[in-house]
């Protein structure tokens, strides 16, 4: 199943839904896609949707920006699909609500097998799995550097837009 969202500027992007990590992230328009050894390939070959998300474009009005501290977003999947980026905070919309202060991941390099139609991934888990890390360098992340945030659900649940599930 996927889920659309829409940032300030009326981009339309869809990311497919997990339960077993919490983080939203959207591929780079420019991100770099990785073979599973680490070796830069064609970007079509992570098989994204057709929309990449451009941070020239969506942070130009101000309202979405990077975080407040030097980070790096880091997350490696149990199938062996990995990405990195950067962490961004600003208004996501979805289903008719938008969280003005949703944190969010712009991926900058990725080992992906996508499906061609979804552009990101949205996670509905805990704020314990979520992947930002203080320091810029994510060959060095680990619990120690690890900053928990309330993922986008979460974020909706805290500023009143939703009610919490059982499952909060």
């Amino acid at each position: 199943m996927s889920l659309s969202f829409s940032t300030p500027e009326g981009e339309q992007l869809t990311a497919v839904q997990t339960h077993t990590s919490s983080d939203l992230w959207f591929p780079a328009s420019n991100f770099t896609c990785l073979s599973l050894n680490g070796t830069e390939i064609d970007q079509a070959t992570c098989d994204f949707g057709p929309t990449y998300f451009d941070i020239t474009k969506a942070g130009a009005a101000g309202d979405i920006v990077p975080l407040n501290f030097t980070n790096n977003f880091n997350i490696s999947y149990g199938d062996g699909e990995s990405a990195t980026g950067s962490g961004y905070i600003g208004p996501v919309g979805f289903a008719g609500i938008t969280v003005d202060n949703t944190e969010f991941s712009v991926v900058e390099e990725a080992y992906w097998t996508g499906d061609t139609v979804t552009d990101g991934l949205i996670g509905f888990a805990n704020p314990l799995l979520t992947s930002i890390f203080s320091g810029s360098d994510p060959t060095v992340d680990s619990h120690k550097n690890a900053r928990e945030y309330l993922p986008w659900f979460y974020q909706a649940n805290a500023d009143g837009l939703v009610a919490p599930c059982e499952w909060i």
